[in-house]
């Protein structure tokens, strides 16, 4: 509204208020009824379908499980939710391990090359490496594994973002199996050919 009253129409809305603030909805948290605290929230792989239809539900969030989370670490001034990735893409973290992402306000507090879980209307529940290019109405959206191609999603389109601050998994092995790595050393392998043989087109 102050946007509205203040700056003239012919410059219309900027992208460095659209997308933060009170531009965006407000987020339906959990609240633990006895202490009144806030709690966080778990969005396991089988609820990933659930929430792109129920993340503005209150009784959606509170039907999900949630938890205080034991870590020093945690700042009690964010709001945090824990999302279980699937896939591949951003190996060596292994599919099935639970992200700890805290919620972003203001999309342009996005920093380049940094994780990020991106919610969004297409791609669902996405674990990346994010590229803030909003001034261009889009996120890049990056995988770890080189196997699988960068892209870019409409910012309208984004539902939610949050930052991954922490990670638990359940593979006690903490390493990912041999064929994976195999894998994974095949492609770095023919990325560095591929970047040796670019270099030598461009000199």
């Amino acid at each position: 509204m102050d946007q509205l009253v203040s700056a003239p129409l012919s410059k219309g809305i900027g992208t460095e208020t659209k997308f933060s603030g009170s531009n965006l909805r407000i987020l339906p948290i959990a609240i633990d009824k006895l202490s009144n605290n806030e709690k966080a929230t778990l969005v396991p792989v089988h609820a990933s379908a659930g929430y792109l239809n129920g993340y503005g539900d209150i009784e959606f969030i509170e039907s999900l499980p949630i938890f205080d989370l034991p870590y020093t670490e945690v700042s009690k001034g964010k709001t945090y939710r824990i999302f279980q990735i699937k896939g591949e893409s951003m190996l060596p973290i292994l599919p099935g391990s639970y992200i700890i992402g805290s919620y972003i306000m203001d999309w342009n507090n996005i920093k380049n090359d940094q994780l990020y879980i991106v919610i969004s209307k297409t791609e669902g529940i996405v674990f990346k490496r994010v590229l803030n290019n909003l001034k261009d109405q889009m996120l890049t959206l990056k995988s770890d594994n080189p196997e699988f191609e960068t892209y870019s999603i409409q910012a309208d389109d984004v539902l939610e973002v949050w930052k991954a601050e922490g990670m638990t998994t359940f593979e006690l092995n903490g390493q990912i199996n041999p064929s994976q790595q195999q894998i994974l050393n095949e492609l770095r392998t023919i990325k560095t050919e591929l970047n040796s043989l670019k270099g030598r087109f461009n000199t």
